[in-house]
């Protein structure tokens, strides 16, 4: 049986993994539409980019790209500039809210020589 204070913990952590997987969702989609406006005032760009839906599409492949990019100098970049550039320095911390039980035993499947 868990305490009051266990059960405020881990409501605590839940709802700071939530807001730290916001924020590393919500900042990279803001820098892809910042390369958006910013390719957008390239003169061979912009008349590409003035249609709605191709804009769109152009900011999301950036904000894929920017994920992608930071995600993978992450490690060499400092706390400080990763907060900048993905939102925050933490990686949320995803837990089973139903992990399976100690006495969980998997099925047996017999090879193909036991048949």
């Amino acid at each position: 049986m868990t305490t009051p204070a266990e059960r405020n913990a881990e409501a605590a952590k839940r709802i700071r993994n939530k807001g730290i997987s916001l924020l590393r969702t919500g900042v990279p989609a803001a820098w892809g539409y910042v390369l958006a406006v910013v390719a957008e005032r390239i003169p061979v760009l912009t008349p590409l980019l003035d249609d709605p839906r191709a804009f769109g599409a152009f900011a999301a492949i950036a904000m894929f790209v920017w994920y992608a990019i930071m995600r993978w100098v992450e490690p060499h970049l400092p706390a400080w500039l990763t907060a900048l550039v993905l939102g925050a320095n933490a990686v949320p911390v995803y837990v089973d809210p139903n992990p399976p039980s100690s006495d969980y035993v998997p099925p047996v499947i017999p090879s193909q020589g036991d048949r």
